[in-house]
């Protein structure tokens, strides 16, 4: 039922679904990363050595 009306509704064109992936950040244990609050992108004039 629901797939249908995803369907339907992409069909009018008047909505875009939206789908979000992850992003995973891995870093050496000498490095001390530096993320925005959502956890989304790092801030690479933040990060600094350990």
């Amino acid at each position: 039922m629901y797939i249908k009306l995803q369907d339907q509704l992409e069909e009018t064109g008047a909505y875009v679904f939206l789908y979000h992936g992850s992003n995973a950040w891995l870093t050496p244990k000498t490095v001390h990363g530096a993320w925005t609050p959502d956890g989304q992108w790092p801030l690479f004039r933040d990060v600094t050595g350990a």
